[in-house]
């Protein structure tokens, strides 16, 4: 059965917004950290798929990694049990049609991680259009060892000093 397997990559453009009514007793019992958004259970599902070191691709609303009511499920889900690598903040005109912020981010399945050390990529593409190009010039910054004024590289634990610990990578330390 293909839903208990393990995988090294899982990507993913889950559903988002209120769970429907029928599913809300599965989701209290498998993810209770689920309070607003049913695209947090598909990540959490998705992670609870990897194997060590694998890797969740996810595009989705950006919500998740801002709203105060998450902040247990970013706590476990981004910072704990699994990592948050990279981040680009795409904003709006993403997904056509849809009236979301998004963000498409990469985080990794780990079971000892020292997240004092740990570091997240962040690329802000929240003041463009040209929302794959901004993209391709951080990628090409990283090769020629130059960083962009909209990339920001953040150690996670920073964030831990922030009410509701969100990532806010525009903040500086």
């Amino acid at each position: 059965d293909i839903c208990r397997q393990r995988y090294d990559v899982v990507l993913m453009n889950p559903p988002f917004g209120e769970a429907a009514e029928a599913s809300r007793p599965l989701l209290d019992e498998k993810y209770s950290e689920v309070k607003v958004d049913i695209a947090i259970a598909f990540i959490s599902r998705g992670l609870d798929m990897m194997y060590e070191g694998g890797k969740v691709g996810v595009l989705a609303t950006r919500t998740c990694l801002f709203l105060y009511n998450l902040v247990e499920w970013r706590q476990k889900r981004l910072s704990s049990t699994s990592l948050l690598e990279t981040l680009a903040d795409l904003g709006y005109g993403v997904l056509h049609g849809a009236m979301v912020e998004a963000a498409a981010f990469i985080v990794g399945k780990t079971s000892h991680s020292d997240r004092t050390l740990a570091r997240a990529t962040f690329i802000s593409a929240l003041r463009t259009e040209q929302k794959a190009e901004c993209i391709f010039d951080a990628i090409k910054g990283f090769k020629n060892c130059a960083i962009a004024d909209h990339v920001h590289v953040e150690r996670l634990a920073g964030f831990d000093a922030l009410p509701r610990t969100p990532f806010a990578y525009w903040i500086s330390e």
